[in-house]
């Protein structure tokens, strides 16, 4: 049992690394471009990526296997 969360740590670390990447692109992108579309675009795909990260974290405890 101690291993199987240990590789769930591991993995929850990755896709935050991961996650966070992705973050620092879109801030950029909202931050930087001149076209309204293009930052509300990224502003909505960082909402999209925050849920998605909150479900896969609640998901990550769920100890019903």
């Amino acid at each position: 049992m101690h291993l199987k969360n240990e590789q769930e740590q591991q993995r929850l670390e990755q896709h935050s690394k991961a996650s966070q990447s992705t973050i620092d692109v879109l801030e950029k992108i909202a931050a930087n471009s001149d076209d309204p579309q293009v930052q509300m675009e990224a502003l909505k795909q960082l909402a999209e990526l925050r849920k998605a990260d909150v479900a896969g974290q609640k998901d990550a405890y769920n100890t019903n296997d």
